[in-house]
């Protein structure tokens, strides 16, 4: 069934008015009814934000370290300057209002400032190449201010400040409005007719927020030596190969090989040659106290350490399953999934809160598609977004923050398999169908890919001939001198109609060849016909969550597109003067 739109408001002219007291809604055409793609026609916006004004002032209920407390019958507050409340600065003509006593906000004079032309896109992928990353949403909220009763909005910080766009029946109250979008302010623009306030997605924090942020404090023991002082520690999750431990007591030849506890450390060489385990200590006393004999190491899984027995002949690295850690109910994350989510919300002073910032159904459904053991190590420094990056990368994966507010992942598929969201229609010869898409354009397109290989088991320290052990055979050897290894899926019928078709390499993160193949295989099945990009406009909801989504397009038997396509949205654009325009792979 249709979806009915209504214009609300006196009837349009040559009608004139109505009396106030008579209905005021006025049927303008029965629309599209798949997920209500016009739904957003007829409705009222206003905005909620949260910059920091440092004009107000803030008690504090104790004063803060070193000051220590205070006596328990004085006052117990302190006063700082500065801090973020939240305003209700502009909504649409069709909203503006002095809200009810009872509404929320409430008596608050909410001026019909916003312009409601919107401005921002997203993409998951830049053009038809999958292996090239995204961009963040970015947009802009244009506030019309001739009058400049906006202009103390210039005193206010704007860096990193929360708002909330959110939609509603015009003559609703405020409350009654839901929230279509989550961002952060950017900055803020300004003449003598207008404010713009700068927008990001929440992706916006990821990129700031570092992995997990703990350092070495130099004071001895589990908190390294003084030569440590303010290093990021390690961090390894999933299987590991070959990794450079971290020597935190060169005195207890103790090695730390994660920042978290560990499930287990399967091996430790001394340049290549394999030393024997010799038990595990619950704490970093226990193990600094063991006597570990030559050729030996002990650990404490606890945290993330171990010990070896004599002074190393060459170097000292070793295998490893973490992080152990039990959070959010996930003990050991190895697979994409689990390690993208424990990357997000595990640790750090900036990270996204389990489960209320995560699209569980996203992470789930690339949980049942990737379910190999993975690994990866970090000893430097490296953001959330650059961490999320590089194990997405392996399965020609993808991650955004949606409108919102919640992180989604996912990996690129074919589309002609999946079910599509909805179903957008050009009108047929007949005139049937909706007719709310203009004519489509192909912007970009990527030739087949001739071979693909896999990256498995990777060396986290690719040693010289002279780091190895004269006692490691020479096949042994040649493994600890490459960075990686990969297995081959190749096409080979593709170069002779494509003779610069690429071979790409990537780090798939796998621990095993046979899941490296597996998915190499996947991807060369995927990529071995060419692949286009599409820009169709269409009126849609702005707002509609779209990015990450399969969409069919009908009828539309030009440009290869024929009577029935399924594609990919890679992105939307939302301009200020136009329809939102799709972004479609396939």
């Amino acid at each position: 069934m249709a979806e009915l739109y209504y214009l609300r408001a006196a009837p349009p002219y040559p009608f004139g008015s109505v009396p106030r007291d008579f209905p005021r809604s006025f049927l303008l055409y029965a629309g599209v009814d798949p997920l209500n793609l016009g739904a957003h026609e007829g409705k009222g916006y206003f905005i909620a934000m949260t910059p920091f004004d440092a004009a107000l002032t803030l008690d504090i209920p104790a004063p803060p370290f070193p000051f220590g407390s205070s006596p328990r019958r004085t006052p117990r507050t302190f006063t700082t300057q500065g801090k973020a409340v939240t305003i209700y600065p502009a909504a649409t003509g069709n909203v503006a209002r002095s809200s009810e006593p009872g509404d929320t906000p409430a008596s608050t004079w909410v001026g019909g400032y916003l312009s409601g032309r919107f401005n921002y896109e997203i993409a998951i992928f830049a053009g038809a190449d999958p292996t090239q990353g995204g961009s963040a949403t970015v947009g802009i909220l244009e506030l019309e201010d001739p009058a400049g009763d906006l202009d103390d909005l210039r005193t206010l910080g704007w860096d990193s400040a929360p708002l909330e766009l959110r939609r509603g029946d015009p003559e609703a109250l405020l409350s009654t409005f839901t929230t279509v979008a989550k961002l952060t302010t950017a900055g803020l623009r300004y003449n003598t007719r207008k404010k713009e306030i700068l927008l990001r997605d929440l992706a916006h924090k990821l990129t700031r927020a570092e992995l997990h942020g703990l350092r070495y404090g130099g004071t001895g023991s589990a908190d390294g030596d003084a030569a440590l002082a303010s290093r990021i520690k390690p961090y390894c999750v999933g299987s590991v190969f070959n990794i450079p431990p971290l020597l935190i007591n060169a005195t207890g030849l103790i090695y730390q090989v994660s920042c978290s506890s560990v499930l287990g450390i399967d091996a430790v060489r001394d340049g290549g040659t394999a030393l024997t385990f010799a038990a595990d200590y619950a704490t970093y006393a226990l193990l600094a106290a063991a006597t570990v004999s030559a050729g030996q190491y002990a650990t404490c899984l606890a945290l993330g350490l171990f010990k070896i027995g004599a002074t190393p002949v060459y170097i000292i690295t070793a295998d490893v399953r973490g992080d152990n850690d039990t959070l959010n109910g996930i003990a050991y994350p190895h697979t994409r999934a689990h390690i993208a989510r424990r990357i997000a919300t595990g640790r750090g002073s900036i990270k996204l809160y389990d489960p209320i910032d995560i699209d569980g159904t996203a992470f789930e459904y690339l949980e049942q598609r990737q379910t190999a053991t993975l690994g990866y190590f970090w000893d430097g420094e490296i953001t959330k977004a650059e961490a999320l990056a590089e194990v997405m990368a392996g399965c020609l994966g993808w991650w955004t923050m949606r409108l919102d507010g919640t992180l989604a992942i996912g990996q690129l598929e074919d589309p002609a398999g999946v079910a599509p969201l909805f179903s957008l229609s050009y009108p047929t010869d007949s005139g049937s169908a909706e007719s709310r898409v203009d004519e489509p354009a192909m912007t970009d397109y990527q030739s087949p890919r001739r071979s693909t290989l896999m990256g498995w088991a990777r060396n986290y320290t690719v040693m010289s001939r002279n780091q190895i052990a004269g006692a490691v055979a020479a096949a042994t050897a040649a493994i600890y001198q490459q960075a990686t290894r990969y297995t081959t899926s190749e096409d080979l019928w593709i170069a002779g109609g494509y003779p610069s078709a690429p071979i790409v390499m990537v780090n798939g993160g796998f621990d095993s060849e046979s899941a490296a193949q597996m998915e190499g295989d996947r991807q060369r099945r995927l990529l071995r016909d060419r692949r286009e990009l599409f820009a169709i406009p269409a009126v849609i909801d702005p707002f509609a969550d779209v990015a990450g989504r399969v969409i069919n397009i009908a009828n539309s038997n030009r440009l290869g597109l024929g009577t029935s396509r399924n594609l990919f949205c890679v992105g939307i654009a939302v301009n200020a003067n136009s329809k939102p325009i799709l972004k479609l792979w396939g």
